[in-house]
């Protein structure tokens, strides 16, 4: 690594380094663990993702002169799993977009050898770039600041900066597959079962209001517990718990009653659980 940034020859780099020769190899197995064995930037299930450069080290697709982030082919704060989709296909490839003044070449002292610390992902002069692709570690996508869902799973940006709608359009967030995947996973089951139990009730077939609530209250229970940051699409299953009326409820109510029904449970259920102890 030190001779490759020294001598500013990105010929050198070898793919070898983090593929290896065997299915199991070290950097893909690592990252694979950190990130729940999905991709880190759709959240799709992935047993073998691709080993993805945040910043692309070969060439830089909205830069013709940039020779591409080579110093940083190794550096660990620059490698993400990424399913085939979003690394390669309609998805990411070499794109990343910066508003700030983008770094060239490799930073090195008076004598020409590399500054490592420059090259982490929060250095100063990488920061300065301004990244617009947001970074999963970085840039805490989940902390409900860069997107918004629809009820049919589709993803918006929605920062003044544009950064979400950025990272959807260079990873093609919004891709068919994707959509039917964030519904099958996250509210798909849940709404069916709210669908049968609000039928029973008004049919009669559950016996009282407090059985009904207890059923109710059971389904959250399992919903919430299986929308770990460990399960797949877990950022839509956050967002679907912030805001359970318009991806919940309006789904599974037919009618006004109905869903003022199921969110006055969903409500007293969160208020209640919240202060349970740990």
């Amino acid at each position: 690594m030190r001779e490759i940034v020294s001598s500013r020859d990105k010929n050198r780099i070898s793919d070898v380094i983090y593929k290896g020769s065997k299915p199991e190899f070290i950097v893909r197995k690592t990252l694979r663990e950190i990130y729940f064995n999905k991709c880190a930037y759709c959240e799709i299930p992935d047993s073998k993702p691709e080993v993805e450069h945040y910043r692309p080290k070969g060439k830089v697709a909205e830069d013709s002169n940039h020779p591409g982030y080579y110093w940083l082919c190794y550096e660990w704060t620059n490698l993400l799993p990424s399913c085939h989709y979003c690394n390669t296909e309609t998805g990411k490839v070499n794109s990343f977009p910066v508003s700030g003044i983008r770094v060239m070449s490799p930073p090195l002292d008076e004598a020409g050898n590399s500054l490592f610390a420059a090259h982490t992902l929060n250095s100063a002069g990488l920061a300065n770039e301004k990244p617009l692709l947001l970074h999963p570690e970085a840039d805490t996508p989940d902390n409900g600041s860069y997107f918004r869902f629809d009820y049919t799973g589709k993803i918006y940006g929605i920062d003044s900066r544009g950064r979400g709608a950025a990272t959807i359009d260079i990873c093609d967030l919004n891709r068919d597959n994707l959509l039917t995947f964030r519904l099958k996973f996250v509210t798909a089951e849940l709404i069916l079962n709210l669908e049968k139990a609000l039928d029973k009730y008004y049919k009669g077939e559950i016996a009282d209001v407090e059985s009904f609530v207890s059923l109710l209250r059971i389904l959250f229970e399992v919903w919430i517990r299986g929308s770990h940051p460990a399960e797949p699409f877990s950022l839509f299953a956050l967002y679907a718990q912030n805001n359970f009326i318009e991806i919940i409820a309006e789904d599974a109510g037919k009618t006004s009653e109905q869903r003022l029904i199921l969110t006055k449970v969903y409500e007293d259920f969160v208020e209640k659980r919240n202060f349970l102890p740990a």
